[in-house]
């Protein structure tokens, strides 16, 4: 157990505030903080333990977001409200996507599979749980079961753009919150094995991470049962492939590290 990683209230006050790896962010800790509460654009009002779009719902404006905000203290202590990111586009519908990414942390170790994949929606809607997008009318209709490949989303973005600028700064957000949650990490040869949700933006093709999810749902002991698609089948055949093939970061010194991304930054 990690409430670092599986609580989304402690996960953001442990990453602090950025907009460079995550969306603006706010956290609540009590029912008199919503007085104080100002929205100025569509923001995310989430429960910091539920998952799967249980727990996360869309508020236009302050009133909205102070209601929503109040309903979830009812139902616990702390709100997390987080800003809308208008998400990039996929041409078939067109669709819009939120990426996945499959990481491995362990004390000072990171690992992170080299093949992602998008999980796909129409464009009005406002969230691309599976569960809630196979209600859909047109659920599989653009892409089989809404998943999307990296290769998909890369040509959508642009090769150039997605390989300087979306997926390394996917990495350096990752490396960020692997720091952020090292000192909560198992060191005992046990691991956490997670899924890492991002929107990229419209924009700027910028990837923000959103959330992370300690029970991801990625099975390997059956890929042909558990993934009726093809193409999904081939990513679950890919990712056990991919096992050995992961990006290993050790940031042991971190210091190393801040000083060589402040050089980048410059």
């Amino acid at each position: 157990k990690c409430d670092a990683l599986s609580c989304k209230a402690m996960l953001f006050e442990s990453l602090g505030k950025s907009d460079s790896f995550w969306p603006p962010t706010v956290v609540l800790r009590s029912v008199e903080e919503i007085d104080e509460l100002q929205v100025n654009e569509e923001v995310f009002v989430k429960h910091p333990r539920c998952s799967g779009g249980s727990g996360t719902w869309k508020a236009a404006n302050t009133q909205e977001a102070k209601q929503l905000a109040f309903d979830v203290f009812k139902k616990c202590k702390a709100v997390v409200i987080q800003k809308a990111i208008v998400p990039a586009l996929l041409p078939n519908g067109p669709s819009i996507f939120e990426l996945r990414i499959w990481s491995i942390m362990r004390g000072q170790h990171l690992f992170t599979f080299n093949k992602f994949r998008a999980k796909t929606a129409h464009l009005k809607a406002i969230l691309m749980n599976r569960a809630i997008q196979s209600q859909e009318s047109d659920f599989g209709q653009h892409y089989p079961w809404n998943i999307a490949t990296e290769d998909q989303i890369r040509l959508a973005i642009g090769p150039h753009l997605y390989d300087t600028h979306t997926r390394p700064a996917i990495l350096k957000a990752i490396e960020a919150l692997h720091h952020s949650v090292l000192p909560h990490l198992p060191t005992d040869g046990s691991f956490f094995f997670l899924g890492l949700d991002f929107i990229v933006s419209r924009t700027e093709a910028t990837p923000y991470f959103i959330e992370a999810n300690i029970k991801p749902s990625y099975r390997f002991y059956n890929p042909d049962a558990q993934f009726p698609s093809p193409v999904v089948r081939d990513m679950a055949h890919s990712a056990l492939v991919g096992l050995a093939d992961l990006i290993h970061q050790d940031y042991s010194d971190f210091s190393s590290y801040i000083n060589k991304h402040n050089e980048e930054d410059q």
